[in-house]
């Protein structure tokens, strides 16, 4: 995914859950977390919401009833975030995860308003790193049937990502100039 393309909003979101996954022990924690970001935007997108506020991360295992303290948005989210996770992992442990993630979003967030972006740019970046990761391995006409895309639109994203490439490499191997 091209995360530079992302809300800064959604990049924090993104980073903040693959820290929570990865402290949990949980494989391929930054493609998770962005799957999981991407699905609680599909849902809550567009709007502000309240998370609530976390003091620290102990908070979580010391308050038997935290999820009840929560917001309603908060405990939304846990249960759409669950119900999510549920496709990969036992019903618990998708909600354990699902907690933490959510306590790990209040605890940066610090009990402002976050206004949850849309997940159009996100889904764009997903689909567009696909196929840039795919265009090796299928044609531009399987690429453009399986994206649901005109093959002019393959083109485009192809050339648009060589391009951003390019530039990458070029800015690396610039001579750097020091002003003393």
């Amino acid at each position: 995914m091209h995360i530079e393309k992302l809300s800064n909003t959604a990049i924090e979101m993104i980073d903040v859950t693959a820290n929570a996954l990865r402290l949990l022990n949980i494989a391929d924690s930054e493609d998770l977390a962005g799957e999981v970001i991407v699905d609680l935007c599909a849902h809550f997108g567009a709007a502000p919401c309240y998370l609530g506020s976390v003091s620290d991360s102990a908070q979580l295992k010391q308050d038997a009833f935290f999820v009840e303290s929560l917001p309603p948005t908060a405990q939304q989210m846990i249960r759409q975030m669950s119900e999510f996770l549920t496709g990969k992992f036992h019903p618990k442990t998708a909600q354990t995860l699902a907690i933490h993630v959510i306590a790990a979003l209040a605890l940066l967030f610090g009990g402002r308003p976050v206004y949850i972006p849309r997940n159009d740019a996100m889904k764009r970046a997903r689909r567009n790193a696909q196929i840039w990761a795919e265009q090796g391995k299928l044609n531009v006409r399987e690429l453009a049937a399986k994206h649901g895309l005109c093959v002019q639109e393959i083109y485009k994203i192809i050339a648009a990502r060589r391009a951003e490439m390019k530039k990458k490499r070029a800015a690396e191997s610039a001579p750097s100039i020091r002003f003393e």
